[in-house]
């Protein structure tokens, strides 16, 4: 009767499963194991299950707590062995208990568990850096395969141990086989193995590695044995599945304090999952806010998703606020050091799982390693060759050494523009790359030779920005965005400014493109910096990027200083080419001298005419153009603009072919052509789309947004309104934002609502003056509505109350109001 507690549990799942209607497929289903196995347990073929396949049984099957009882107490009856006519003799299971739930890996482990069911191949490798929850994974998926193995599963850790000639004695140690001499270890591993449908968990295998031929025997001589390993790199052996484990999810960062957050929606990233659920085991009130959301949400991002790193992160909320927290992260490896006391010490601090990995590179490998931690954002394998080895004294191939790099999970490779390879170090381990950069006192050094090459690059683009082919290099450029910062910040530590405004002045057409005010912000840092004051053609280039950026964010007054001092010093330097490219810009510059800004421009057109600079000569048609039509001569702008046209079509500049069409159709409107008006606006529009030009974009959907008020298209007016002036929250337009208030306003004269119109031009009114401009860019569109047109619906004491209520706010502040009245608007229409 030694089969009966077995066969009383198969009897007890059978009528249980029957009684729930369920056939052995579907309860095998929502309980992740194999028909298979369903079928063998209640027939009393195999031995008894595991606690954990008991508790997915009594789930799937939604067992009260006294039949799980009667179910689990029928396990441990049978928990015997089994005839040797009925089971081969058992493997010894010996699967590490987790004592925390493991966190945004359900896809992973259930891809993998059905792989390991359905599959013909025999050997997994879950690959990826330190600290990324290879172990964690693999046993999570051999529990929940371990009653597809008749043997069991085998569980062999080899941190312990360095050397591969004790793998074969460490399994069979695992497998409770004595060592009492006689054949070679790994003979009688096999005869151990021989004939077992088993699963070998080998974990930690990165540091035997060449051990890997003994695995490949033991899958030649054992048939039914699945090996899953976890390493940094794969094994490389035939028939094996290399199994790259990603970091957790994360959102976007909360870029600004009125984005709004879903705290609920949060839970769903598996990276904030873990930092909370983690956070509440030191500190059981811990709860996500939306003041500490935000701050969540950056530490899961600057630790690049790794589960350890977070969980050694959300430990630090027993003393820590996120918050605080989030002002120490700039040295990751000091604050990241409170493992529990019971984890493998490579696991109880950041540094520690890291150094266990770089311990293992070889010596050539350990210097590319430290020095690609100078790179922010990756490389490109060239850029890898030029600066780390740029002497010669690397000792390998950089090719070879980041290809090892990459396949023992310390690089990342991935995709850039027109499908280049980058190579990419996560941020925790580029720390820890810097920190061996500074031990061997190569910082300074490679952080030089990093700026250099980015230099090189930048003056290299620079002529490519201002033609056709600009696509192609703004997105290459935009690759690099983080290495360009990253040498802005050494020039300025250096005291080097004149390498600063190289940079700045070769990029600044990149800059206006993708970080306007950032774009600005580095330029006047540099241009203030003591040791910038020489009058030189960097400074010079700097001077007219800075007040280029000024005039797209309204701010005239900085735009005339900086376009005064550029202009003198491209004549000292007699650069008449740069000079014809500059005079024109500081002409729409001058509001207060009609003449003198027609003769800057004029000046500027002829010298572009003698150089023959065709392109420097259709921007300054369009910004003469632009002048005339801004003085009140819109017949007299006509030309200019018509020229330039025709010259950017003849070029091939599609984005700035679109700058005198919007000047053209702002003319068109004014003379009352809205058809016109309208055409010209919507040929400029995929002009400035199809190049990511928000700014422009927005500024053409605003004049847009005028032609449909002056047909009467209200809502269309709107809608467009509101799209313009999200835009301009985003990147502070201050002409923008104006121009849709403005707009806006008489939406809310045409509603009945003259008040609210008087508040919303008075705030308009107010930001443009702060602009320092006294005349309105003839090609942004205002509007014909002014406080004096509303005097003759509204009292003088009403018009002035009016416009002190929406004075004094800010440009947030007057959006915000501008916006929910455009709703009101709607929802009265």
């Amino acid at each position: 009767m030694e089969n009966a507690p077995a066969a009383s549990f198969a009897a007890l799942l059978r009528r249980h499963r029957v009684a729930a209607g369920l056939s052995q497929e579907a309860l095998a289903e929502r309980a992740g194991l194999s028909a298979r196995a369903i079928s063998d347990l209640e027939r009393g073929a195999r031995r008894a299950p595991y606690r954990e396949t008991v508790s997915l049984l009594a789930d799937a099957l939604g067992l009260v707590e006294g039949d799980r009882v009667a179910l689990a107490e029928a396990v441990d009856r049978g928990r015997g062995p089994l005839r040797g006519t009925q089971r081969r003799e058992a493997v010894v299971p010996a699967l590490p208990a987790a004592v925390t739930p493991l966190i945004g890996r359900d896809e992973e482990v259930a891809a993998l568990r059905s792989q390991l069911r359905q599959s013909d191949a025999r050997m997994f490798t879950l690959t990826g850096p330190p600290g990324i929850g290879k172990t964690r994974l693999a046993l999570a998926v051999a529990a929940g395969v371990v009653d597809d193995r008749p043997d069991g599963v085998i569980f062999v850790g080899l941190a312990p141990i360095s050397d591969p000639q004790l793998v074969p004695t460490t399994i069979l140690q695992a497998l409770g086989v004595p060592d009492i001499g006689g054949s070679p270890p790994a003979e009688r591993l096999k005869m151990a193995l021989w004939g077992k449908r088993a699963l070998l968990v080998l974990d930690n295998f990165e540091q035997v590695l060449s051990a890997g031929p003994l695995v490949g025997e033991l899958l030649e001589s054992c048939p039914g044995l699945v090996v899953l390993v976890t390493s940094r790199t794969a094994v490389r052996l035939r028939g094996e599945h290399e199994f790259p484990v990603s970091p957790l999810t994360f959102p976007d960062r909360a870029e600004s304090p009125e984005r709004s957050l879903d705290i609920e929606a949060l839970d769903d990233y598996s990276a904030v999952a873990l930092f909370v659920d983690r956070a509440r085991g030191v500190k059981p009130d811990f709860t996500l806010t939306l003041d500490n959301a935000p701050a969540v949400i950056e530490i899961c991002h600057r630790l690049d998703g790794l589960p350890l790193a977070i969980e050694l992160a959300a430990a630090r909320c027993k003393v820590l606020t996120p918050q605080a927290m989030l002002g120490r992260l700039e040295h990751r490896l000091r604050l990241l050091t409170d493992g529990a006391r019971d984890a493998p010490a490579r696991q109880r601090t950041l540094r520690e799982a890291i150094a266990w990995s770089h311990d293992l590179l070889s010596a050539e490998e350990r210097v590319l390693f430290r020095r690609l931690g100078v790179f922010v954002g990756g490389c490109t394998l060239e850029a890898a060759e030029r600066v780390c080895d740029h002497a010669g004294d690397l000792g390998l191939d950089v090719l070879d050494g980041i290809a090892g790099l990459i396949g023992q999970s310390l690089v990342q490779q991935s995709t850039g523009t027109g499908a280049e390879p980058r190579f990419v170090m996560l941020e925790t381990l580029r720390e820890f790359a810097l920190e061996q950069l500074d031990a061997a006192g190569e910082r300074h050094l490679l952080r030089q030779r990093h700026a250099d090459d980015l230099l090189l690059l930048a003056e290299e683009a620079e002529p490519h920005l201002f033609a056709t082919g600009r696509g192609r290099w703004l997105r290459r450029l935009n690759d690099e965005q983080d290495n360009i910062r990253a040498a802005l910040r050494f020039a300025l530590e250096q005291n080097d400014p004149e390498a600063g405004l190289r940079l700045v002045g070769a990029l600044w057409i990149w800059f206006l493109r993708r970080l306007l005010v950032e774009g600005r912000r580095w330029a006047e840092e540099l241009l203030a910096h003591p040791g910038a004051g020489r009058r030189t053609a960097a400074r010079a280039s700097v001077l007219f990027a800075a007040g280029h950026l000024a005039w797209l964010q309204g701010d005239v007054r900085v735009m005339r200083a900086r376009l005064e001092e550029s202009v003198t010093i491209w004549r000292d330097l007699g650069e008449d080419l740069r000079l014809g490219r500059a005079l024109p810009f500081l002409g729409l510059a001058i509001d207060d001298d009609e003449e003198a800004a027609r003769r800057l421009a004029e000046e500027g057109v002829a010298l572009c005419r003698q150089g023959d600079d065709r392109w420097g000569l259709a921007m300054a048609l369009t910004n003469l153009g632009r002048i005339e039509a801004t003085w009140g001569h819109d017949a007299g702008a006509g030309l200019p603009l018509e020229e330039a046209t025709a010259l950017f079509r003849s070029i091939g500049d599609d984005w700035l072919l679109a700058l005198p069409l919007n000047s053209l159709g702002a003319i068109a409107y004014r003379q009352g052509n809205y058809e016109r008006a309208q055409a010209a606006f919507e040929e400029a529009r995929p002009c400035f789309q199809a190049v990511e030009d928000r700014r422009n974009t927005a500024q053409v959907l605003t004049n847009l947004a005028y032609v449909a008020l002056a047909r009467g298209e209200v809502e269309r007016a709107q809608a467009i309104f509101s799209e313009s002036l999200t835009f301009g929250r985003e990147h502070s337009d201050q002409f923008n934002t104006p121009a849709c208030l403005r707009g806006i306003a008489a939406l809310a004269v045409a509603a009945g609502e003259p008040a609210h119109g008087a508040r919303l031009l008075a705030a308009a009114d107010e930001l443009f003056a702060a602009t320092g401009a006294t005349r309105w860019p003839a090609e942004r569109l205002g509007g014909p509505l002014t406080l004096a047109t509303l005097r003759a619906n509204l009292s003088e004491e009403a018009v002035t109350a009016a416009a002190a209520a929406g004075g004094g706010r800010s440009l947030s502040h007057a959006i915000d109001k501008a916006v929910a009245g455009v709703a009101d608007a709607g929802r009265g229409q």
